[in-house]
């Protein structure tokens, strides 16, 4: 982030962990570049994609200078940066003080485990490789596969990771990227709302998507990670009034062949992109189990997906 210091900032240039915690970094980016678009359509007319905590949550906590080194990215994730040496040891592990979590539910993003909100978080675990990053309880994230460049996204394929919580909605924005044909309206959106009901029976909808752009590919795949405290009972899914038969895959590499079916990870591990052979490779890196759901390609615009 200092950019007037003297040393070089690529992250090769400061090996190893550095290079493997800037790799998954750049590439957790590169999966969230649809949520990013949708909040940048947003920012046109409206609230900005980098938020200083008063515009989501104005009063008089935030108002001050207390969350300054604190910003919200767009309405779902609070990040904390590391801005000073607290309890610093020689490897560059630390901890933050002073992160204010607003009202409402937050879920440690790399650990899964949840705040009531409406507090100060001091004495935050923060080592070298862990950005304190905390995701609002009702999350609704639109997200891709991990790639380099623009150019790697496969658009045949639309991934979502949900963190259920009462009732909540997302708008996902689309257009061709590169023309300023979005100006006559070229553009597509899609709704997605998820739902918590009786029993904690959980109910995600995925609206029909509206609109056309040049290049847009109306057949998809569909992909869910939902995060869960245990594997459900019962899965089941809906493509118009169709229902579709869902599989168990027995393991990920099952799962990520297979199509119209789920897997229970009860421990997802997050270090996906390290160096190989290095020894940030053997650092494990756990969250919370997820649901995930994949289902075969259809036509987006002409029918609502519900996963239950």
């Amino acid at each position: 982030m200092d950019g007037w210091g003297a040393n070089e900032k690529y992250p090769h240039a400061l090996g190893e962990p550095a290079t493997s915690i800037n790799r998954w970094y750049l590439k957790m980016k590169s999966e969230l570049m649809p949520y990013a678009y949708s909040i940048a359509k947003e920012a046109v007319d409206g609230k900005p994609m980098i938020r200083a905590m008063f515009l989501e949550y104005p009063n008089q906590y935030t108002y001050g200078k207390a969350t300054e080194y604190q910003f919200m990215y767009g309405p779902y994730f609070l990040v904390a940066p590391i801005y000073q040496e607290t309890q610093a040891d020689e490897k560059g592990n630390d901890i933050r003080d002073g992160i204010y979590l607003p009202e409402g539910t937050w879920v440690d993003y790399f650990t899964g485990e949840k705040y009531e909100g409406n507090c100060v978080v001091n004495n935050f675990a923060s080592p070298l490789w862990k950005l304190p990053v905390f995701v609002k309880s009702g999350a609704i994230i639109p997200m891709t596969n991990p790639n380099n460049n623009v150019t790697e996204i496969n658009k045949n394929l639309r991934v979502y990771e949900i963190y259920p919580d009462g009732n909540s909605s997302f708008t996902e924005y689309d257009d061709d990227g590169t023309t300023q044909a979005y100006l006559k309206g070229e553009s597509v959106t899609t709704r997605i709302e998820s739902e918590v009901g009786s029993k904690n029976n959980v109910t995600i909808t995925i609206r029909p998507a509206v609109g056309s752009f040049d290049g847009f590919v109306k057949d998809k795949a569909t992909e869910l990670l939902i995060n869960v405290s245990e594997m459900p009972k019962k899965v089941a899914a809906k493509v118009g009034k169709n229902k579709v038969k869902l599989t168990e895959a027995r393991s990920m590499d099952e799962f990520l062949k297979g199509e119209n079916v789920y897997f229970y990870d009860a421990t997802p591990n997050l270090n996906k992109f390290a160096t190989k052979g290095s020894e940030f490779e053997k650092v494990t890196i756990t969250k919370n189990p997820q649901l995930l759901v994949k289902l075969a390609s259809a036509d987006i615009t002409a029918n609502e997906t519900s996963i239950s």
